[in-house]
């Protein structure tokens, strides 16, 4: 007999709030929302509605919890919805993610990774950004896998339960590493499919916030060295300009009128292409005007 594992994951980051709680139990849900749509003859699900949601539910968390988050919205309004900034704490620092969202397709695969915005390869966009900024490119992935074999796999190797990856952070380094390749000067890609990230090249939403930095297993082969990057303090983030906190009164979607004016639209006409995040989520270890909360 099928159970349910949404309402078992809500009642265990009920009763323990955590931030790792909360990802697993997202997570659950997300898998969920796409069998539910794969399953229906006239639903649609794409990477843009679930970010958007994910930054409602953290945005809601913030709110009316002392969970540690803190949503931004970018106020370049050719900003991609697609496109994420993750800054996470460590004792030594805020670490920087960059993030380019991908939603499973039909036969368990990720064909929009091979994505072309004018002319250019969407991930070297990804890495070049990440590279300027020091940061850890990745994929966050939207995941529905109905392979027993893969499920059992998984699994196994993983020690999760197979809903735990309906959101997982793949390493883009690692993908552009093994999934492209270039023969007489024309650029391949092998399109990877759910197996072949996970779990070797893809962990599960929740390791973000309960793993340290060092120990993410599939970032270990890319570990960037020492000037490679930065760990970022928290004046140097609030002393960035483009960004809106989305703490109440603001709203989804909405962007004031005094924060429009730091960045003109016609200084992005013309330009190549460029990584632009719509939203940034910090996750710190404590509350900035509350108390200490524990990731886990």
């Amino acid at each position: 007999m099928y159970i349910d594992p949404v309402p078992e994951a809500f009642e265990k980051f009920a009763f323990n709030p955590s931030l790792c709680n909360w990802f697993r139990y997202y997570s659950v849900l997300v898998c969920g929302n796409i069998a539910f749509a794969r399953n229906g003859k006239c639903l649609k699900l794409n990477e843009t509605t679930i970010t958007q949601n994910l930054v409602f539910e953290f945005w809601m968390m913030a709110k009316n919890s002392p969970l540690p988050i803190t949503i931004y919205e970018s106020t370049n309004e050719r900003a991609n919805g697609n496109d994420l900034e993750i800054f996470l704490e460590t004792p030594r620092g805020y670490i920087f993610i960059p993030v380019q969202a991908k939603i499973i397709k039909k036969g368990n695969k990720y064909p929009t990774i091979r994505h072309l915005v004018r002319g250019k390869q969407q991930i070297d966009i990804l890495l070049e950004y990440a590279k300027k900024k020091k940061g850890t490119p990745a994929y966050l992935l939207y995941n529905w896998c109905y392979e027993p074999g893969t499920i059992r796999i998984v699994e196994s190797m993983s020690g999760e339960n197979i809903e735990h990856f309906g959101c997982s952070i793949a390493n883009a380094k690692a993908i552009k590493k093994y999934f492209y390749s270039e023969v007489k000067q024309k650029k391949k890609f092998k399109t990877p499919a759910f197996g072949d990230l996970h779990p070797d090249l893809a962990m599960p939403f929740h390791f973000l916030v309960n793993i340290p930095f060092e120990y993410w297993y599939p970032f270990m082969c890319d570990q960037p060295k020492k000037d490679e990057i930065h760990f970022y303090s928290r004046e140097e983030l609030k002393q960035e300009l483009g960004w809106e906190d989305m703490e109440p009164p603001a709203k989804i979607g909405y962007i004031t009128h005094s924060n429009k004016k730091l960045i003109s639209p016609s200084l992005f006409e013309g330009r190549v292409p460029s990584f632009n995040p719509k939203f940034r989520i910090i996750f710190s270890y404590e509350k900035e005007r509350g108390r200490l909360y524990r990731i886990e």
